[in-house]
């Protein structure tokens, strides 16, 4: 199991639109994210956006129709199907507050190496494309992501929410600690996983290809309460 490495970046937080949305965690690892049930703040105006990459097979808008597009060899559309529904559902617990966060569990940090893979360059792309303020997060060992999850529930879902851990110790009698959301992957699309029979590079294309009518943004969601189909 990979170490958290020492936060020392001091906060950056910027005030926007999104200050009122608060995402609230039951539990997490609290000898490395100080505090008790931390909070997750918006990092800027792009941490709750959706964008579309077509170049690098992501997106994370929100998929709320079921005219998914795969080719008639590929059996993967009851799969999709669940991934999709999973994610929107998880949406809800999100906004709601009602999942928990675990490290070792559900929770690492993104490392990168200083030989870079293939998978860590088209992770840095992204960033750029999603959200550049968070490229020096990762080249510094403060950027992490989760897995929401029930609680009480063993369902793995394919939403990964990525966040920067920082802390501002200016004043040395009041530290404060700030985990704020980076941006949020709907689909495992960003650092993807082989799933079943599909190593990592089909399951991005793969399941890039079914979705990527997806059009609902996820500001619409956080910000205007747009409600779902489940």
């Amino acid at each position: 199991m990979s170490k958290f490495k020492k936060p020392n970046i001091k906060a950056s937080i910027d005030r926007s639109i999104f200050d009122s949305v608060t995402i609230h965690t039951k539990t997490i690892n609290k000898r490395e994210f100080r505090g008790e049930d931390p909070e997750f703040k918006a990092l800027n105006n792009f941490s709750l956006k959706s964008i579309k990459i077509d170049d690098e097979n992501f997106t994370n808008f929100i998929c709320e129709n079921k005219m998914y597009q795969i080719e008639d060899n590929d059996d993967i559309y009851d799969d999709v199907d669940k991934l999709v529904s999973v994610s929107k559902r998880y949406l809800y617990k999100l906004r709601d507050s009602k999942f928990k966060c675990l490290y070792g569990e559900n929770s690492e940090p993104v490392e990168t190496s200083r030989f870079k893979s293939s998978r860590d360059k088209r992770f840095e792309r992204l960033l750029q494309e999603i959200n550049p303020e968070v490229v020096n997060d990762y080249e510094s060992g403060v950027l992490y992501k989760f897995r929401p999850k029930e609680i009480n529930s063993r369902e793995n879902t394919g939403i990964r929410v990525y966040f920067v851990f920082r802390i501002n110790d200016e004043d040395k009698e009041n530290i404060e600690y700030y985990h704020s959301i980076a941006f949020i992957d709907l689909y495992h699309l960003a650092i993807p996983s082989g799933y079943k029979k599909l190593n990592h590079d089909e399951y991005k294309e793969k399941y890039y290809n079914a979705i990527n009518h997806s059009n609902i943004d996820l500001e619409e969601f956080f910000i205007k309460n747009t409600p779902l189909s489940l």
